[in-house]
């Protein structure tokens, strides 16, 4: 098993963008997760907080 480490900056570009790539592996977050960034006035410090969207999805081919 590898363990790769996220900082901040990864947390947030996540946040952003819904992806990071770190140590060659490409990490893809979307729904149900939903971000929420607070950061200080230089961008480089603060809180990166994701809450899951519970609501159920509608399923293809379902009614």
């Amino acid at each position: 098993m590898t363990t790769i480490q996220l900082s901040f900056d990864d947390l947030k570009q996540i946040a952003l963008t819904g992806k990071v790539e770190k140590s060659g592996v490409t990490l893809v977050v979307g729904r149900p997760l939903i971000p929420d960034i607070t950061t200080d006035a230089s961008g480089m410090s603060g809180e990166v907080r994701f809450t899951v969207d519970e609501r159920e999805l509608p399923r293809p081919g379902l009614r």
